[in-house]
């Protein structure tokens, strides 16, 4: 497949923010292709970017068609972009007629999105009139209306609950297997792992890696997350045992458990277990799982953190007369990874 779009060191700045710091990286024909950040990351800016609403501060921006770019994008956002006093069928006519599309041709378009989004016997229902999954799919058909190449989808399962949520993606799946390129930014790894080629996960404006979903999973395949409630739940003590063992990383306590992965977890589990009983702690939860998707970006964060910050601080140390083996406890007092800590010391 070739290049459809391709950011070449792209920086955006609103006056003294910079919202993307020197990005690059390309989106091939056919791709579904999904962003995936926090609020924040720089999702939006890139798809409008890319869209045409905004201009990089730096960087250059190519797309493989010299076409109007009205007609290559067709975009959906969060937010309703149709006219709610309108019916459905009047609203896709005066976006076709917006996008100026061929009235011979326009009508037969009309019956076959109205099919396709399921929205045939709503057509002449007031938009405002839908339940937010039929408004979800009639912003779908508007952003379709014009037969555009590529489209552009901004969170569009935002505010919608996990039945609706599971409806408009498998829509969605069926446009991209018609043929659509697709670009999509969400919240959630897990909402669109199974739909996209390649994920690229963003924070803060910076990518943090860009593959396929299988690729990113298989990097954590060998990793595993334990989830531990105990009582009385002495979690700090617990955690500085921990801590003494080199394949244990990324404790944390969420929701009153204790949260931490393993590269070895046969080993680990029979260390917290003998911990446990040597500490007096109950066991009131104990399990072993894959590391889900959400919690492998959440990582994948910390670790470009811990990577783009740790040279800085090791260097700080040095400069002040520690040696390597305090600049560890240091660091581990700060509660920071211990496969960090060693690359960082090596």
């Amino acid at each position: 497949m070739q290049n459809l779009i391709s950011f070449d060191k792209i920086s955006k700045s609103f006056k003294k923010n910079e919202v993307l710091k020197n990005i690059s990286f390309n989106i091939k024909e056919g791709e579904f292709f999904g962003l995936i950040g926090p609020s924040g990351a720089g999702k939006t800016t890139i798809l409008k970017i890319i869209l045409g609403v905004y201009k990089p501060s730096n960087g250059k921006l190519s797309i493989n068609d010299d076409k109007d770019i009205t007609k290559i994008f067709g975009f959906a956002s969060q937010e309703n972009s149709f006219y709610e006093k309108l019916t459905v069928r009047e609203n896709l006519l005066l976006f076709g007629e917006l996008y100026r599309v061929d009235k011979s041709i326009l009508r037969n378009r009309i019956e076959n999105l109205l099919l396709v989004v399921g929205l045939k016997e709503a057509e002449d229902v007031l938009a405002n009139n839908l339940s937010g999954g039929m408004k979800r799919r009639l912003d779908l058909a508007c952003a379709l209306v014009h037969d555009p190449d590529i489209l552009v989808l901004d969170e569009p399962t935002s505010n919608l609950d996990p039945l609706l949520k599971k409806e408009i993606l498998a829509l969605i799946e069926r446009i991209h297997l018609d043929g659509k390129t697709i670009i999509m930014s969400s919240h959630a790894l897990e909402e669109i792992e199974h739909l996209c080629n390649r994920v690229l996960l963003l924070n803060k404006g910076q990518i943090i890696k860009i593959d396929s979903p299988m690729a990113l999973r298989n990097s954590y395949s060998k990793t595993d997350e334990f989830i531990l409630e105990s009582f009385p739940g002495n979690y700090d003590l617990i955690t500085r045992y921990l801590r003494s063992l080199d394949d244990v990383d990324f404790i944390r306590c969420k929701n009153g458990k204790l949260l931490f992965s393993s590269s070895y977890p046969k080993k680990t589990l029979q260390f917290i277990i003998n911990l446990l009983n040597h500490l007096s702690e109950n066991i009131v939860e104990l399990r072993v799982n894959k590391i889900p998707f959400d919690e492998a970006f959440d990582i994948l964060v910390k670790q470009n953190y811990y990577n783009e910050y740790g040279k800085a601080f090791v260097e700080s140390y040095l400069k002040h007369g520690y040696s390597k083996d305090q600049i560890k406890e240091k660091l581990v007092e700060r509660g920071w990874p211990t496969s960090i800590i060693v690359e960082l010391l090596k």
